[in-house]
């Protein structure tokens, strides 16, 4: 398949504004930076062979993250019925002071639910209504896991005081 330097223009400056953001969302799933990576990777042949149109750079964004999403989940589901689920949190890539390990740490230690809502809300900037656009749940229901993952977090982040 012979493609334009227009087309790889165009895919590397995808690569370059979104890869980050990627990565991280299919790490909030996947707790796995190789295998994160290597959905990012996948995700880009998708936008570059299919070369959806998007009406504006938000709902680009939004497509690449669904799409990284979904084959995130996707990847867990085959790792966990073939038995080969193994988990590596080297985090230090993305977020390389201590006070970013804890924090993400602490992120990773919650339920795949409340990761990926706090991952979008909080790194991503997205608000409840587009969160519930993305993972196709009610606001109330994004809104509820938002509030749940932060008392988690405040509980595991907090020193206890006695």
């Amino acid at each position: 398949m012979n493609r334009s330097s227009a087309d790889k223009d165009y895919l590397e400056k995808a690569i370059s504004l979104y890869s980050k953001s990627m990565i991280r969302a299919a790490y909030s799933i996947t707790s796995n930076l190789n295998e994160s990576e290597d959905i990012v990777q996948e995700v880009f042949f998708k936008l570059f062979s299919k070369q959806p149109v998007f009406n504006d750079p938000n709902h680009e964004k939004a497509w690449l993250l669904r799409v990284t999403i979904n084959d995130a989940h996707n990847r867990m589901r085959q790792l966990k019925n073939t038995q080969l689920n193994e988990s590596f949190t080297d985090s230090t890539v993305y977020f390389p002071d201590d006070d970013q390990r804890a924090v993400m740490a602490a992120v990773q230690s919650l339920d795949e639910k409340y990761r990926i809502v706090i991952h979008l809300h909080f790194y991503e900037g997205y608000t409840i209504n587009e969160i519930s656009k993305l993972l196709d749940i009610p606001s109330s229901t994004v809104g509820t896991r938002l509030e749940r993952a932060k008392s988690k977090l405040k509980t595991i982040l907090e020193p206890e005081v006695f």
